[in-house]
Formats: C-alpha cells, sequence, structure tokens
C-alpha cells in the first residue's frame, strides 16, 4: 500500500468503504494506509485504488455539500418575512432542513434519527 494525497483520512475512508470490518490502527500518518492493521477474516482490505476512488467520491460530495449549503442559505434568506403559507418548495425545505439540524435530529451520516434521539430544546 502506500501514502494517500495528504486531505485523505484513512481511517474515514475505512468506516465508508468496509463499515464493519474489524481492524486497528497502528499510529502515524492519517493519509498513511501502512497504519492500518487489518483483522478482519471476512472482508478483504481495500487496495489503494478503492482508497483513492472513495477519495474522490468523497470530495465530490464535499463540493456537492457546499453548493447545497449555499443554496439553502439563499433560500433561507428569501423565507424571512413570509408567511409558511407563501412560502416555496425550496424555501420550505431549507427552514425544514436548518430546524431539524438545530433539533439535532440527524446523526453524524446525515440520516435523520428517531424523535426521543433529537434534542429537546435549542440553545
Amino acid at each position: 500500500m502506500a501514502l494517500l494525497p495528504e486531505r485523505s483520512d484513512v481511517r474515514q475512508l475505512l468506516g465508508r468503504l468496509r463499515d464493519a470490518a474489524e481492524w486497528g490502527w497502528k499510529g502515524g500518518a492519517d493519509n498513511d494506509t501502512e497504519q492500518v492493521s487489518w483483522r478482519d477474516g471476512v472482508q478483504r482490505e481495500p487496495t489503494e485504488q478503492e482508497y483513492l476512488d472513495e477519495q474522490l467520491l468523497l470530495d465530490d460530495e464535499l463540493a456537492d455539500g457546499e453548493s447545497t449549503r449555499d443554496d439553502q442559505k439563499s433560500n433561507s434568506a428569501s423565507a424571512i418575512g413570509k408567511t409558511f403559507g407563501n412560502l416555496n418548495g425550496p424555501e420550505r425545505d431549507s427552514m425544514l432542513e436548518e430546524i431539524m439540524t438545530r433539533m439535532g435530529a440527524f446523526n453524524e451520516r446525515g440520516i435523520i434519527q428517531e424523535l426521543e434521539d433529537w434534542k429537546t430544546r435549542t440553545d
């Protein structure tokens, strides 16, 4: 194996590629695949190409997320001063997502959690 691009975090990529696999971390550079101690007898360790491909997917998701956040901010801003019934779909979606985010509705992967796992108030 080898060093991945400096922005890469092998542990994050492993979580995406082999979510249930058993492995350990020896320490060292976050982008060094040699730091993985593979312990899983069922799944094989990802290849260097799989790591690189997953990093490209992650990069694309992050870039898409930035433009989505910009759109959400714009839609939320345009909703200010309107009644709920006068909001258009994107404005309503943006406001709902903002409220749900503040209420802790999403887990670390962006999946909506059970209602009882949401915060009970905002600060």
